[in-house]
């Protein structure tokens, strides 16, 4: 269940961000994340694709503007900071 769960969320969220709406992880990381504002105005050179995994899901992006490409690292990093550290 928790896997379905999980696969229906990043499924709407690749959804979102291919739209330039990436409103909900500002909404817990807050609007002044690094790299949102050029993602936001960049969203459209930015190919976002959803694929479901068995154990989850797999949200791509791909872009071949460099800036959008740095935008996108400070973006992640941003989240992760703020959930920690990841192992394995």
């Amino acid at each position: 269940m928790q896997v379905g769960l999980v696969q229906e969320h990043l499924r709407e969220e690749a959804e979102a961000f291919a739209r330039g709406e990436f409103g909900d992880p500002a909404q817990i990381h807050g609007a002044d994340m690094p790299g949102l504002d050029a993602l936001e105005e960049g969203f459209d050179r930015i190919d976002i694709s959803y694929e479901r995994q068995a154990d989850g899901a797999t949200i791509r992006y791909v872009t071949m503007e460099p800036s959008l490409v740095t935008a996108l690292h400070e973006w992640f990093a941003a989240q992760t900071t703020d959930h920690g550290e990841q192992s394995g």
